[in-house]
């Protein structure tokens, strides 16, 4: 085993056979090694500088919106809906004892990235005053992805391992439409979720739209964040974003006192229309038989009027139900109100231009080591 000893150190030319020929390494000539070959990581570090400053050049002007929202709500969780939460890792810590809930603001991130989501917003419009044309969400992400040059060119590139990691893996047997289309119309009650066909271009469109959108909590605070190149854009995404995501959040959050509500609207609706019927019923009767004193009569008039105050007490009661459900739908409703407006931005993002030099020196600097490594083992195989 070869020892590495530390010694005095002089510049020159290093035979790199001389220095791993021996017993002992001296620490000296390892790194005269490398420094024989700075020049070589020298010119690799030049050239990220180069790519850094295409990158840098390339990427286009982006701008930020944000708005900030209070959200309360007088909502319980349950056992079960805490499970749910702690099952997907979401903490209620924050949302003031309303883990497991849809306004748990730790739900939001994850509804905002959700495919349903983004596909409701894929086809909204708006007018790009720096393309001068009104595209859709779908369109701009798939026409002006934002993206600079570097990484169009280089995305490939970094791709290659992950390919080839998944052209090893086992791929799902593909489905036909037909198929597809006969599971979409099976029983509604045997259906768990409905099956959704996407190309992929609607995918990359929509992480595309995704990753210009972050949602962050900070206790009952809710922050929403939007990206785009154009400021009236992204302050009107913003104001679409908030709007989809609080109706979504409120529609969740009150679905089954909404479903309770209008289940005691419809017995209602019933039981005033059998109600209605039996009283006037009862006044036709009352009406054509005024002045009459038989038994058959009045025993006639006292079932009408015990149908009555049946029909009548029912409606009474669905009704104090009815405005008990109201009641419960507005104590389920979760409040948002609005702590700081979103405006249109006037000056757009820093590019970065100082962090991007520092990381792709570190970069180069890196991979230029890695080359001289590789250069001194291949000279090294090739000589034994």
């Amino acid at each position: 085993m070869r020892k590495i000893r530390i010694s005095g150190w002089k510049r020159g030319t290093t035979d790199i056979r001389k220095v791993f020929a021996g017993e002992e390494i001296v620490l000296k000539d390892l790194i005269a090694v490398f420094w024989d070959r700075r020049l070589m990581v020298i010119a690799i570090v030049l050239l990220f500088w180069v790519i850094a400053i295409a990158k840098i050049a390339t990427t286009p002007y982006s701008y930020t919106c944000t708005s900030t929202y209070i959200t309360e709500s007088s909502a319980q969780s349950t056992d079960l809906q805490g499970g749910v939460a702690e099952l997907f890792g979401l903490s209620g810590a924050n949302s003031g004892g309303r883990s497991g809930t849809f306004s748990d603001p730790g739900f939001y991130p994850a509804i905002v990235g959700s495919q349903p989501f983004l596909a409701n917003l894929m086809e909204e419009e708006f007018y790009f005053a720096n393309y001068g044309e009104q595209l859709t969400l779908q369109q701009f992400a798939l026409q002006y992805d934002g993206r600079n040059l570097v990484n169009k060119l280089l995305g490939p590139v970094f791709s290659i391992p992950r390919r080839m990691i998944a052209s090893f893996e086992k791929k799902p047997e593909e489905v036909s439409q037909s198929a597809l289309e006969s599971i979409a119309a099976a029983d509604t009650a045997t259906v768990v979720s409905p099956i959704l066909t996407l190309s992929r271009a609607e995918i990359n469109a929509m992480d595309n739209v995704g990753d210009r959108i972050n949602i962050s909590a900070l206790g009952n605070l809710i922050e929403v964040e939007t990206k785009m190149p154009d400021p009236v854009v992204c302050a009107k995404l913003n104001q679409l974003v908030s709007e989809s995501l609080l109706d979504f959040i409120i529609t969740r959050e009150t679905e089954k006192e909404r479903r309770d509500l209008a289940f005691v609207e419809r017995r209602v609706e019933t039981a005033r229309l059998n109600f209605e019927k039996v009283q006037r019923a009862l006044a036709r009767f009352r009406d054509s038989n005024r002045g009459v004193v038989s038994a058959e009569a009045q025993t006639r008039e006292e079932r009408l009027q015990s149908e009555y105050s049946i029909y009548f007490g029912i409606f009474q009661r669905l009704a104090t139900e009815l405005e008990e459900k109201k009641i419960a739908l507005e104590e389920k409703t979760p409040i948002f109100s609005v702590f700081e407006p979103v405006f249109v931005p006037r000056d757009p993002d820093s590019r970065g231009s100082f962090r991007t030099l520092i990381l792709y020196t570190i970069m180069g600097v890196f991979f230029g080591g890695l080359v001289v490594t590789g250069l001194v083992v291949l000279t090294l195989i090739r000589t034994s």
